[in-house]
């Protein structure tokens, strides 16, 4: 994809995803990855420092053109993956950081918050407003500034996602109450998700107007099925 193609939201170097467990950033890092991918060469890091059901480097082989880049893992505690300066550093290199794992992968970017300026650098948080019935809008404020400064980021970085996933095939209904839902959490604190992600099937038929529409391309379980 060219850079004039390319949605504002992403029009960054670096593409930096974190958030919570549970809301997306995996499956949303694979399908940055493979969109932008289509035209140059993308380096994802896989920064989850916690062994989670699915993490980026288990979908490498489905990533075609995607270099797909993570740590060992020891006494399995996985291990911040080299490289990871150089190429937020490097102006030719396309880079994708995947930080799951919580405060602990947060925590990691601290080593390198001098390269994530806000010229370079796009901070998604994907919310899944399904994950916990129970939100209210000052939790969630809570839970995106403490994770925002876990990695050494201000709250005026966020740039919020919306993904309506409640489970099995993700139809129509769930992505327009999830949307929805997610609009009324964020309206008290000034915020508004800004791009959906959503299963490739329904992308183009559930019209959200001035919004990016991010297709899924599938769940990350389908990705794990074709490996």
């Amino acid at each position: 994809m060219s850079q004039c193609r390319e949605p504002p939201l992403f029009r960054r170097k670096n593409l930096l995803i974190l958030g919570p467990p549970g809301n997306g950033k995996t499956e949303l890092a694979a399908a940055l990855a493979l969109r932008l991918g289509k035209d140059r060469e993308v380096w994802a890091f896989d920064l989850d420092q916690t062994k989670s059901l699915f993490r980026l480097r288990d979908l490498a082989p489905a990533l075609t053109g995607v270099r797909v880049v993570h740590g060992e893992e020891f006494l399995d505690s996985p291990l911040v993956p080299g490289g990871v300066a150089e190429a937020l550093a490097d102006p030719a290199r396309r880079v994708i950081l995947d930080a799951g794992g919580g405060r602990n992968g947060a925590r990691t970017l601290g080593l390198y918050r001098e390269l994530l300026g806000e010229e370079t650098t796009r901070v998604l948080l994907p919310v899944n407003p399904f994950r916990r019935p129970g939100m209210t809008s000052r939790g969630l404020w809570e839970e995106l500034t403490a994770t925002l400064s876990w990695a050494g980021l201000g709250p005026d970085r966020a740039r919020v996602l919306c993904d309506p996933w409640r489970g099995g095939a993700g139809g129509r209904e769930d992505a327009l109450e999830g949307a929805e839902r997610l609009a009324r959490l964020l309206e008290p604190l000034g915020l508004a998700w800004e791009a959906i992600m959503l299963p490739e099937e329904l992308a183009g038929t559930v019209p959200f107007p001035g919004k990016e529409v991010i297709p899924v391309r599938p769940r990350v379980s389908k990705l794990l099925d074709v490996t």
